[in-house]
């Protein structure tokens, strides 16, 4: 029995790298498979000490740095090509993190910062959906860039909130009416 273990360790490891070597020279190196489209730098290949940096640019494009906070899914800085518009940021961010509860709703305001003399100004404030209904509309980012996502939470009445204050109001009411009998 220990002798089969070992012989399946030993056999499937060699399966392993015979497999690792057939993929190297039949199909060539995982470098050479990005040769036939654009390709992407992901973050294992910068060497950064931020958990939340995402660079997104094709090699030898233009890129502008965006910084992306608040109630965002990943928010973070993003390299990303020049003429990015503030959707499509929006997108790669995964959006509002807000949960979807059947009694509340919410108000997500997207606010976006531009350095103007020195200083970070308001130039771009709107509802999430309205920035998403509108993509054509939705402003280009520059270098430097700020996008702050608030998501608030309106929680809506319901029949339970109803019986909730109703209750103990009606049974003060009640409380009153027998004290007032009993005197």
């Amino acid at each position: 029995m220990l002798m089969t273990t070992r012989f399946n360790r030993v056999n499937t490891y060699c399966v392993f790298t015979l497999t690792i070597l057939f993929f190297y020279t039949v199909l060539g190196s995982p470098s050479s498979f990005a040769q036939g489209g654009p390709e992407f730098r992901q973050l294992d290949e910068i060497d950064t000490n931020i958990s939340t940096f995402h660079y997104l640019v094709t090699p030898g494009t233009a890129s502008i740095e965006i910084s992306a906070f608040g109630d965002l899914v990943s928010p973070g800085i993003y390299i990303l090509e020049e003429n990015t518009d503030l959707a499509f940021l929006l997108a790669l961010t995964g959006g509002p993190s807000a949960y979807n509860q059947p009694d509340v709703r919410y108000e997500t305001t997207i606010r976006l910062f531009r350095n103007s003399g020195g200083a970070q100004a308001l130039i771009y404030e709107a509802d999430f959906k309205e920035v998403m209904d509108q993509i054509s509309n939705a402003p280009v980012l520059n270098e430097g860039d700020v996008v702050t996502v608030e998501v608030k939470q309106i929680r809506r009445t319901n029949w339970r909130d109803i019986f909730t204050i109703i209750g103990p109001v009606l049974s003060t009411l009640l409380l009153i009416d027998q004290l007032s009998r009993t005197n």
